[in-house]
C-alpha cells in the first residue's frame, strides 16, 4: 500500500530571502506593523501585551498555482514558492512560538465569535482574505534586538525540510535554467538534501496548447 507523505505548506519569498534560508537554515518572524492590511495590524496589536513585540511567519496550505497568487504574493520575477514539510517545521517551534491556521471572519461574524485568549486575535483575519488559506507561526518577545523588523528566527531547520522550490512563471526561461544550476550547487554547498526545483508553467502549458489545437482540428473536420 502506498504511504502518504507528510502535509505540505507553502511560502512565497524573494530570491534573496531564499538564499538566506539556504545559507542559515532559518526563517524570519517579522514584525507585522508595516503590513498593508490595517485590520491585520490592529488584530496583532490586540493579541500582544503592551511591552511585547510580535513576530509572524506566514505560510499557505494551498498549492494553488494561479496567476493571482504569483501576481499578488510574488510580484518580482525572481520570487519563488518554497514547499515545506509541515511536521518538520512544527518540530522546530520554540516554547514561545505558536502555529495555527488563520480563521477568516466578517464583522458580523465577529460580533458573536468568542476568543479564548487575546493571543487568538493574531490568527483572525477579515473574510476577503479567505482564499489565502493561511497558516502562521506567531511569537512574542519583550525586545527585538538590533533588527526591529525581524523579531525572531525559526532556526536550525533540518536539511530535508524543503520539499520543493518553484520559480515564477514570469521569469525568462534562459535565466531560469541558469539560476537553477547555480541554486543546485548552493543547496549542496550548504548541506541541503536533494530538492526538486521547477518553474511554474501556467503561461506556457503544452498540455493546454495541444488541447486547444485539437479543438481547432475538430472544427476543420466538420
Amino acid at each position: 500500500m502506498k504511504m502518504s507523505g507528510s502535509k505540505s505548506i507553502y511560502r512565497f519569498v524573494h530570491f534573496e530571502h531564499l538564499l538566506d534560508l539556504i545559507k542559515n537554515h532559518r526563517l524570519p518572524l517579522i514584525n507585522p506593523l508595516e503590513w498593508e492590511d490595517k485590520n491585520d495590524i490592529f488584530a496583532s496589536k490586540l493579541s500582544s501585551k503592551d511591552n511585547d513585540v510580535m513576530g509572524i511567519c506566514c505560510f499557505t496550505l494551498s498549492k494553488s498555482n494561479s496567476i493571482y497568487r504569483w501576481s499578488k504574493m510574488a510580484p518580482n520575477n525572481l520570487c519563488v514558492r518554497v514547499e515545506f514539510d509541515m511536521d518538520k517545521i512544527k518540530a522546530r517551534l520554540s516554547q514561545k512560538m505558536m502555529m495555527k491556521e488563520v480563521q477568516y471572519k466578517s464583522a458580523e461574524e465577529l460580533e458573536s465569535y468568542v476568543v479564548e485568549t487575546t493571543k487568538d486575535c493574531a490568527f483572525i483575519k477579515s473574510k476577503p482574505f479567505k482564499p489565502e488559506k493561511e497558516i502562521r507561526i506567531v511569537t512574542y518577545q519583550s525586545e527585538t534586538g538590533e533588527n526591529e523588523k525581524i523579531v525572531d528566527y525559526l532556526d536550525n531547520l533540518p536539511s530535508d525540510v524543503i520539499k520543493g522550490i518553484r520559480f515564477s512563471p514570469f521569469l525568462d526561461q534562459e535565466m531560469y535554467c541558469l539560476i537553477k544550476e547555480l541554486l543546485r550547487k548552493y543547496l549542496k554547498a550548504n548541506n541541503w538534501a536533494k530538492t526538486k526545483i521547477s518553474q511554474s508553467e501556467i503561461l506556457n502549458k503544452e498540455k493546454w496548447q495541444n488541447a486547444l489545437c485539437k479543438c481547432v482540428g475538430s472544427i476543420a473536420q466538420k
